[in-house]
C-alpha cells in the first residue's frame, strides 16, 4: 500500500469511527428521551388509577342503588355488595345485566364493567317468571 493508498485509508477509517460515535450519541440521546417519556407515562398511570380509586360508581341492583369503588366487579361481587348495601337479595340469586332492552346473564365469575346508571337484576334461582 502506497502513502497516498494509507492516507485514504486512515481517512475513511477516521471518517467511519467519527460517524460510530455521532450516531452512537444520537442512541444515548434517544434513550434518555425514552426514559423519560416511560417515566411520564407511569406516572400517568398512576394519577389516573388514584382518580378511578376516589371516584365511585352508582349501579343499580333490583332498582336499588348500589356503590362501587372499583371499575369492574365479578357477577358475585356485584352480588355480594349489593347485599352488603342492603339489597334483599341471596348470593345464590341469578344475576342479569339489563341492557338495550334485554337481560343478559352475569355469571359469578364474569367480570363486568361497571358503568354509571348500569342495571342489574338479581333473581331467585327457582324463579321462573318473566321479569
Amino acid at each position: 500500500m502506497n502513502t497516498n493508498e494509507k492516507d485514504h485509508f486512515e481517512s475513511e477509517e477516521e471518517k467511519l469511527k467519527q460517524e460510530i460515535r455521532e450516531e452512537k450519541h444520537e442512541v444515548e440521546e434517544l434513550k434518555d428521551v425514552l426514559h423519560h417519556e416511560e417515566e411520564e407515562l407511569h406516572h400517568k398511570e398512576e394519577k389516573l388509577d388514584e382518580l378511578k380509586k376516589h371516584h365511585s360508581v352508582k349501579v343499580f341492583v333490583n332498582q336499588q342503588p348500589v356503590e362501587f369503588k372499583v371499575h369492574e366487579a365479578t357477577g358475585e361481587q356485584i352480588k355480594k355488595t349489593a347485599i352488603a348495601q342492603d339489597v334483599k337479595i341471596k348470593e345464590d340469586f341469578n344475576l342479569f345485566e339489563k341492557k338495550d332492552g334485554k337481560q343478559h346473564p352475569v355469571g359469578d365469575e364474569q367480570e363486568v364493567k361497571l358503568c354509571e346508571g348500569q342495571h342489574f337484576r338479581a333473581v331467585a334461582p327457582d324463579d321462573n317468571s318473566m321479569f
